[in-house]
């Protein structure tokens, strides 16, 4: 008699399978508007049978497992093509920029200021004894001039803007990256429990997809279920670490920013393939304050250079360094066709702080500075930033360069070459 009763067991376990399945539609009809979100799938399989001497008898199905409705082609073709859109994105938000500066395509702004000017020396070279025609030729040239430098500074401010942005971004990389990370650890440990956490891969696609748009990222799926990242042939993710990017200047003596890798032993450039960031890179431009720039530069074309030397607990040859690396900077500034203007400002001496304008003369410069250290220590990195401020800038780039064998408090020394460089 007790055999006749497994048939209603069979039946206990298909409701409670099949309701189990309604309830998995429910959750995608409820999520239909859900952000990142995949469709979710019932596995049916038929229930172990049990067996009494020799008799089989079969319980019906059980629910093997709820599986996302998601395909890795897709997801690589839809990736591509979103690292192709923010760099395009990027760039026509910049174009666009430019030509809200320039008054383009509407006949008014630049464009408008330029044929206003050469149509007062058309006028000119009708009746050029009128002093009428003369004072609009005047009037249009002075127009143009002030337009010019309007413009100039306010592509100066685009560049500057993007620039920042860049910052930006590459801030949000370190943070998308480190969410992946810590989402790596939380799914590995449910699938080493047998569990399925998909609500966890669905976040983690997500952030692989906005990933994707800021610079050309790789994704590596391992047996234990972790995503590995790499971007230009490195790690930024690996199971439950992440390397962060930083924004490092893109030249000595650069305002501007790119992403480089950071490594306990040191920055490694990268390549960060297209995307938003490459587009934004592309859109700055790579070069300010240099002659022949003008397109992506600035029209600052004069380096104001402050050099700050610290001339207490040092060495001789410490200060044999600095002067040579004076004279290389020196020379790397002629080589780019920049103007300069060279100061000197020592502190840490017996001495207060002195503040000395030598313009082009480096030589003069490099003898200012001593060939033996100073013991005194009468002032402080506070002095020297009093004396910086001290000073009359015109419209140049400004630069503080800090020569020092100590670190700002005075709890660490260094000496290396590139903390010279």
């Amino acid at each position: 008699m007790s055999i006749s009763f497994f048939g209603l067991d069979t039946a206990i376990t298909g409701l409670t399978a099949n309701q189990r399945a309604l309830e998995v539609t429910g959750h995608n009809v409820a999520n239909l508007g859900t952000p990142g979100y995949s469709r979710q799938s019932t596995i049916f399989a038929s229930a172990y049978p049990r067996t009494y001497g020799n008799w089989r008898v079969e319980m019906g199905c059980d629910i093997q497992q709820i599986r996302q409705i998601r395909h890795t082609f897709n997801d690589n073709i839809y990736r591509t093509q979103s690292n192709n859109l923010g760099y395009w994105e990027a760039r026509n938000k910049a174009v666009y920029d430019v030509a809200q500066i320039l008054g383009e395509p509407m006949m008014q702004g630049f464009q408008a200021a330029l044929n206003n000017f050469w149509d007062s020396f058309q006028e000119l070279s009708k009746a050029p004894e009128s002093l009428t025609v003369r004072a609009l030729v005047k009037q249009r040239s002075d127009s143009l001039v002030n337009y010019l430098n309007q413009v100039g500074s306010q592509l100066n401010k685009l560049q500057a803007d993007l620039n920042e942005v860049i910052r930006i971004r590459i801030n949000e990389v370190n943070d998308i990256t480190e969410q992946i990370a810590n989402l790596n650890v939380k799914i590995m440990s449910a699938e080493a429990a047998g569990n399925l956490p998909n609500d966890y891969y669905d976040l983690r696609n997500t952030l692989a997809d906005r990933l994707s748009v800021l610079v050309n990222a790789d994704f590596n799926f391992t047996p234990d279920g972790s995503m590995d990242v790499l971007v230009g042939g490195y790690y930024l993710v690996s199971k439950g670490e992440h390397n962060q990017l930083v924004a490092a200047p893109n030249d000595d003596m650069s305002n501007f920013f790119k992403p480089v890798l950071k490594t306990p032993t040191g920055n490694i450039s990268l390549e960060i393939g297209s995307g938003t960031i490459k587009g934004l890179l592309e859109a700055r431009g790579e070069v300010s304050g240099a002659k022949g720039s003008y397109s992506n530069g600035t029209p600052n074309i004069t380096s104001d250079i402050t050099i700050a030397v610290d001339i207490s607990n040092t060495s001789a040859d410490y200060l044999a360094k600095i002067k040579d690396r004076i004279e290389t900077m020196v020379d790397d500034l002629k080589k780019r066709g920049l103007d300069y203007n060279l100061r000197l400002v020592t502190f840490g001496g017996s001495t207060p702080v002195s503040n000395i304008n030598f313009k082009k003369d480096v030589e003069a410069l490099k003898n200012a500075i001593p060939d033996t250290p100073d013991a005194g220590t009468t002032n402080n990195f506070e002095d020297v930033l009093n004396a910086v401020t001290s000073n009359e800038y015109g419209e140049v780039n400004k630069y503080l360069l800090v020569f020092t064998e100590e670190s700002i408090n005075g709890n660490e020394v260094v000496t290396d070459d590139s903390t010279l460089s």
